[in-house]
């Protein structure tokens, strides 16, 4: 892969990217004129296109990250907020190491960005939950927590988180009820039993 094409090899390359020239066509051979102009016209066509051209940057960022090229893998990420448009995935990325950097403010900008193109996903809803809540936040992580929920009832880590922020905020019941509700589904989950029973016990704090 070099970018945005396919350069057919007489074996078997032992990457399925070329690092420089990717990195060359996305930075100096690539133009992005109009693309993050929100005024001009893109077809349904030109937008699949363009999801592609984020792809590329993607593509290239994982394979810094695999390398702990950390300064490169930031790079192409903020490059591709800059030119493209409308794809949440860059800004998601780039939010992910922001928390992991403990730089929870500019993982919230990022975050919301990214629920401006995508307000229905319930993973950035979770990640602004969770970095809402490491910033202090509790009452707004709340927000985005339960709106997290009905569009996916099965996330086991949106179940839990939510309902340590409810035990946290001293709403008891509400925590019990949703595990009770998760465990009435996934019986087996030992964990959250043992999260359950710790409330429900008078010793536990219940």
């Amino acid at each position: 892969m070099e970018a945005m094409v396919y350069r057919l090899l007489p074996e078997k390359a032992g990457r399925g990217l070329d690092i420089a020239r990717t990195r060359k066509n996305l930075w100096e051979v690539y133009r992005y004129r109009g693309m993050a102009d929100p005024t001009v016209y893109q077809s349904e066509n030109t937008r699949r296109l363009l999801f592609n051209l984020s792809s590329a940057f993607l593509s290239l960022a994982s394979e810094y990250n695999q390398m702990g090229q950390t300064e490169e893998l930031v790079a192409q990420l903020q490059k591709a907020t800059q030119v493209l448009s409308g794809d949440w995935r860059a800004h998601a990325y780039l939010a992910d190491m922001y928390i992991r950097s403990e730089n929870y403010a500019a993982a919230k900008q990022e975050l919301a960005q990214a629920l401006s193109y995508n307000p229905e996903f319930f993973v950035l809803h979770r990640m602004m939950g969770s970095t809402l809540f490491l910033m202090g936040d509790v009452d707004l992580a709340q927000v985005h927590y339960e709106k997290a929920l009905p569009l996916n009832s099965n996330s086991r880590p949106v179940v839990m988180e939510l309902a340590s922020l409810y035990q946290s905020i001293g709403s008891t019941q509400r925590a019990r009820d949703l595990l009770g509700h998760w465990l009435s589904r996934n019986p087996d989950d030992s964990a959250a039993q043992r999260m359950l029973r710790g409330w429900t016990d008078p010793q536990g704090g219940g």
